[in-house]
């Protein structure tokens, strides 16, 4: 079991890739699949090891192609920055609550041995 914060921060960023989507006129059946990638990642990864906020839109525009709903990149960069231009505290409280979360958990500065 996870701790209520990181569950707490996994919510947050799903919610955010959901609005990313619909906002970039995605299909809900590829923003689902977004959001099964992002959890599956952060699953294995911390969210100290890699930004979720680079992670989330990563994940839907990998949904888009794996789903057949073709997203051109430009275009989820463009509804990135009107999303972020348009929610500027909500932004700042998600990367407030990411810090909360990761206090006093060592940082990893050596890579994992392959498994």
């Amino acid at each position: 079991s996870e701790p209520l914060n990181v569950s707490r921060a996994k919510l947050l960023y799903t919610q955010y890739l959901s609005a990313l989507g619909r906002r970039a006129r995605v299909r809900q059946r590829a923003i689902a699949t977004a959001v099964v990638y992002f959890r599956r990642f952060y699953h294995r990864f911390s969210f100290l090891q890699h930004d979720p906020l680079l992670i989330a839109p990563t994940a839907l525009w990998v949904a888009s192609k794996v789903e057949e709903c073709a997203l051109q990149a430009k275009v989820l960069v463009n509804q990135l920055a009107h999303l972020e231009l348009q929610n500027p505290y909500q932004a700042r409280g998600w990367a407030a609550l990411g810090a909360r979360t990761l206090q006093g958990q060592p940082r990893r500065t050596t890579t994992p041995a392959p498994p």
